[in-house]
């Protein structure tokens, strides 16, 4: 709501403080039909929701970034196996990773035996699991499996029976496809 004092006095440029807001709704709006679409009533068909080429469950209640006694419990061999569920279906090499930031992070403070992070600030080491970017709130995080690695908080956290249960998509970007012109403002002078 914006009060008409605000109008009256001017200095800013109202106009642009609501197009931006509506734009930034517009993104959060998007990106929800983009991750969870139904596909129904109008509604988008998200990622979660389209024809998949193979899902590759990691359930364990010992989670761990790197397990090499439990294979089980390792959430990179599930990165591996989901890699390959699309290599091996659609005969094209998977593009990219995307998980929550909550997801990325916990790979972050993950730690080796002699407490060496697993995931390196710009490649600054020999054979790292992952490289990690600058860090930002959501997109380009750095990479895992030679795949870059993108974050998206609007991914589901609820997924299960757990706390804290979500998901990680492991995709071929070029085969989806959205259509969408982003808002647009009427053209008055006509």
């Amino acid at each position: 709501i914006i009060a008409p004092q605000q109008i009256a006095q001017g200095g800013t440029d109202i106009d642009t403080v609501i197009l931006a807001d509506l734009a930034q709704d517009h993104a959060r709006a998007l990106d929800a039909q983009v991750l969870s679409g139904t596909g129904a009533n109008g509604q988008l068909r998200g990622l979660l929701n389209g024809a998949s080429v193979g899902a590759t469950t990691f359930t364990t209640a010992t989670p761990k970034v790197i397990d090499t006694a439990t294979p089980g419990n390792s959430y990179y061999n599930a990165l591996v196996r989901a890699r390959n569920a699309i290599a091996t279906t659609r005969y094209l090499p998977a593009t990219a990773i995307v998980m929550s930031p909550t997801r990325w992070s916990w790979i972050l403070e993950a730690l080796d035996t002699s407490g060496r992070p697993l995931v390196l600030s710009n490649a600054g080491a020999f054979n790292p699991l992952g490289v990690s970017v600058e860090p930002v709130a959501e997109g380009a995080q750095g990479s895992l499996l030679g795949l870059p690695v993108y974050t998206d908080p609007g991914l589901p956290s609820n997924l299960g029976a757990g706390t804290t249960p979500d998901v990680t998509i492991v995709l071929r970007a070029p085969a989806c496809y959205l259509g969408d012109t982003g808002p647009a403002l009427p053209d008055f002078d006509r």
